[in-house]
């Protein structure tokens, strides 16, 4: 192993174990704890991890890499320096920034449950677990191809294209879902309630288990964020150790059969067979036994995991943008698909790949694409963006008795930003206006049913 890599490792722990060292003294989990923690994972332990088992990919990635892994790590101690700065702050205990506070404020404030909102709740859920079921859930899955995405078309249903429409609307209600079934569970003194808060969860986590790895990923570490943050003073080590444990499981035997799954969908399409989950099952049942194909999905996997490393490599070697990607971005707001000369994901992957490619995008990338080293630095800006952002949306909501659906939902974004480090700065300026459209559905959908006012539902 090259030295050189084990000193650049080396110099990242000092800042890791500043933020472990929080959790063991049961302090605050903050944004920057979080996305020091998840840098330190894909672009540092993951990429070295691979290196030091001698695969072929990592090794070549990471011996011509290096300027790659320096700049990774510049970035993670630009992070490191921010946190200890905000977190003298008075202003930031109070922020959004302060991700473990907000969500033990939300516990300690919803303490009312209405039925009508629960029923309203658990029915949407229903029928995002219907639409996952019931057809082609290609989430996440390569449709880029045009045979593909040719058959898709031909096979679903106008009620899967209508469930299929729904889709932002479900997901907008997912996270606030999932933790208000949690804060009805512990809460509620009454069985009825709490027996729907368990159909919301397993309604939540069936959905998740069905989409991509990204996401399910992200909620459930969110979720252990949330619990750790209303009850850190009575964890104990014991159960510290068991979650490393699922999470060896999750990484090591779940994520490749689930690669066999998404295999095993994309070929029934491909083939005309059927594509809905229970046959899906039924065919990936061989394959999985299969122990060439399980080895093939787990190397598929280790490469995906690489991937992030990867596009930030190519960005680091090839010429930059100058400031065009983030003007792009930001000018990203207009309806429409955006023309290929403005796509910067597709421009972008034209030259870091080839045509048509999908590239593992981040905030350090295309802050490296524009400004080279410097964008270690500029990335602080899409922080700051989105953070301003998220922060808007929760004050203009505010007035509403139905605060704290927004104010899971924008939190968990800016979770989000910190923790999916494969993130896209274009499309999620793009997607905000649907956020926008389905935030005043929910508005008025369920400010409608309130008739009294509280500040203590939802």
């Amino acid at each position: 192993m090259s030295i050189l890599i084990i000193i650049l490792f080396l110099l990242t722990l000092p800042v890791v174990l500043f933020t472990l060292k929080k959790i063991k003294k049961k302090e605050d989990i903050n944004f920057f704890d979080i996305n020091i923690l998840a840098t330190f994972l894909y672009f540092v332990f993951i990429p070295t991890f691979y290196y030091g088992i001698g695969e072929k990919y990592a090794i070549d990635l990471l011996e011509d890499g290096i300027p790659t892994y320096i700049i990774v790590d510049f970035y993670i101690y630009i992070i490191y320096f921010i946190n200890r700065v905000v977190s003298r702050s008075n202003k930031y205990r109070y922020s959004l920034f302060n991700i473990s506070y907000q969500l033990r404020q939300l516990y300690n404030k919803i303490n009312s449950f209405k039925s009508y909102y629960l029923y309203l709740i658990a029915f949407i859920l229903a029928l995002n677990l219907y639409s996952n079921l019931s057809y082609a859930n290609l989430q996440g899955k390569n449709l880029s191809n045009a045979d593909m995405e040719a058959v898709y078309t031909e096979q679903v249903s106008n009620t899967d294209r209508i469930n299929n429409k729904l889709k932002g609307l479900y997901n907008f209600l997912l996270i606030p879902s999932l933790l208000y079934g949690i804060i009805i569970i512990k809460k509620s003194p009454y069985k009825f309630y709490r027996n729907i808060g368990w159909f919301i969860i397993s309604c939540s986590s069936l959905i998740y288990l069905l989409g991509s790895r990204r996401p399910m990923i992200a909620a459930l570490i969110f979720i252990l964020l949330f619990l750790y943050s209303i009850s850190k003073e009575k964890i104990k080590k014991k159960t510290i150790l068991k979650l490393i444990l699922v999470f060896g499981l999750i990484i090591g035997v779940f994520f490749p059969a689930y690669q066999v799954y998404r295999l095993v969908k994309e070929y029934s399409l491909l083939n005309e067979t059927k594509v809905d989950f229970v046959s899906v099952i039924y065919n990936s049942k061989e394959l999985i036994s299969n122990s060439e194909v399980f080895q093939e999905a787990q190397e598929s996997n280790s490469k995906r995991s690489l991937n992030l490393f990867s596009a930030l490599d190519k960005a680091v070697k090839n010429e930059t943008y100058d400031g065009w990607v983030v003007w792009k971005c930001i000018t990203n707001f207009m309806p429409g698909a955006p023309s290929l000369d403005n796509n910067v994901e597709y421009q972008l992957a034209n030259k870091y790949a080839h045509h048509g490619a999908d590239i593992a995008d981040s905030i350090l990338m295309y802050s490296v694409a524009d400004f080279s080293f410097l964008g270690c630095i500029f990335s602080l800006f899409y922080i700051w963006f989105f953070y301003k952002l998220n922060q808007f949306f929760i004050v203009v909501f505010k007035k509403y008795n139905i605060y704290y659906i927004f104010t899971i939902y924008f939190l968990y974004q800016l979770y989000d930003i910190s923790i999916s480090l494969e993130f896209s700065p274009f499309w999620s300026i793009k997607n905000l206006s649907s956020t926008i459209f389905y935030s005043i559905i929910i508005a008025i959908l369920f400010y409608s049913l309130l008739k009294q006012k509280s500040k203590n539902i939802l």
